[in-house]
């Protein structure tokens, strides 16, 4: 969960396709919400196959707006950020 500057709110989390798991995730934004004292929240996910279905009628069922995203508009947060680096050194030094 972000503001509209990118500021996290909520770290992100995996979240299995399950009903109890899904009421857990909605239960989870709820407090954020009334704490940050947000009057609008969009829930957005990105076009997975079906896999977001379930997830966009959860939280439209709770009440929150939902909207999808096209894989396109994130692709170029799928990039890595230095084609020319063989990473092996970099990875053996962390």
């Amino acid at each position: 969960m972000a503001d509209f500057l990118g500021t996290v709110l909520l770290p992100p989390r995996a979240v299995e396709h399950t009903a109890g798991a899904l009421q857990a995730a909605v239960a989870g934004v709820r407090p954020k919400v009334q704490q940050m004292g947000l009057k609008i929240v969009w829930v957005i996910m990105e076009r997975t196959g079906q896999f977001h279905l379930p997830v966009q009628r959860a939280f439209a069922q709770a009440g929150f707006e939902t909207r999808i995203l096209h894989p396109y508009a994130t692709k170029q947060y799928r990039l890595i950020a230095d084609p020319g680096n063989k990473t092996d050194h970099t990875d053996l030094s962390g």
